[in-house]
């Protein structure tokens, strides 16, 4: 796993609008990833940034490119991403 060298800010909360926060995310064979807590920019780039485990003493944030995102079913509230377990694992960790 890498860490970003870069920092992000949350974007600002405009009324009750939600694009992809919450959303529950999965990797390509369907076991669960984590709940979306953003979606971030930086140099151009989109990225959707996951909350792994929510412990109240603990965060693993991870950012995945736009371009891993393999479906969004916006019916169910989720997002299957292209990449397996292996590469969630090895995904770029945010502070």
């Amino acid at each position: 796993m890498t860490r970003a060298d870069w920092t992000y800010e949350l974007p600002p909360v405009t009324g009750d609008s939600v694009w992809l926060e919450e959303y529950l995310v999965y990797d390509r064979d369907g076991d669960p990833v984590g709940k979306v807590f953003a979606v971030l920019e930086h140099e151009w780039r989109r990225w959707l940034g996951v909350e792994r485990e929510p412990l109240p003493t603990r965060h693993d944030r991870r950012a995945f490119p736009f371009e891993a995102i393999g479906e969004i079913d916006h019916e169910n509230l989720a997002i299957h991403l292209s990449v397996g377990m292996d590469e969630v694992e090895e995904a770029l960790e945010l502070d």
